[in-house]
């Protein structure tokens, strides 16, 4: 038997640099739609970029519109991040997070 340590550098949102941020951003608009349902808080910009028969433009929209929320969102879940942005897999967190 081999026991493999490997150890990661993880950033909360904040200690990510203004690229990796937007990564971090628009990785999580693209997480929100692919998860979406008629409940979700931003499906009504799904509706209205519908409307504008303008439903590729979705992902910007929210950004236009919601930037704000996703940051507070993403500091509200802790969400952990590699340095370029990628957010990090829930079974790479450590067990006593912020403790």
């Amino acid at each position: 038997m081999k026991t493999i340590t490997k150890t990661f550098n993880l950033y909360e949102f904040k200690d990510l640099n203004k690229q990796a941020q937007e990564i971090a951003i628009y990785n999580d608009i693209n997480f929100e739609l692919e998860a979406m349902t008629e409940i979700s808080w931003l499906y009504h910009c799904v509706v209205e970029m519908e409307k504008m028969q303008t439903p590729w433009f979705t992902s910007s929209y929210i950004y236009e519109k919601h930037k704000d929320d996703i940051i507070k969102s993403i500091e509200v879940n802790n969400y952990l991040f590699f340095k370029d942005g990628d957010l990090v897999p829930a079974d790479y967190y450590p067990e006593n997070k912020g403790e």
